[in-house]
């Protein structure tokens, strides 16, 4: 899916969308700042990469992406 996978700093794991990157202020290399779509709270959030993912983390993804 575009925009891949993202762990925000209070460890949430989540997916987001292209579209929703356009809302987000650029802190450096694949960093920025969004709200955490689990806690609701603005956090600074980087892509992990999928394959390094357990199958309970992609579990993880998926319930928080449909929040």
């Amino acid at each position: 899916m575009p925009g891949g996978i993202y762990r925000c700093s209070d460890g949430h794991l989540f997916r987001r969308t292209v579209l929703a990157m356009l809302f987000e202020a650029n802190l450096g290399p694949q960093r920025h700042l969004e709200k955490c779509p689990v806690d609701g709270q603005l956090r600074v959030v980087k892509r992990v990469n999928q394959d390094e993912l357990t199958q309970a983390q992609l579990a993880e993804v998926d319930a928080n992406s449909r929040k």
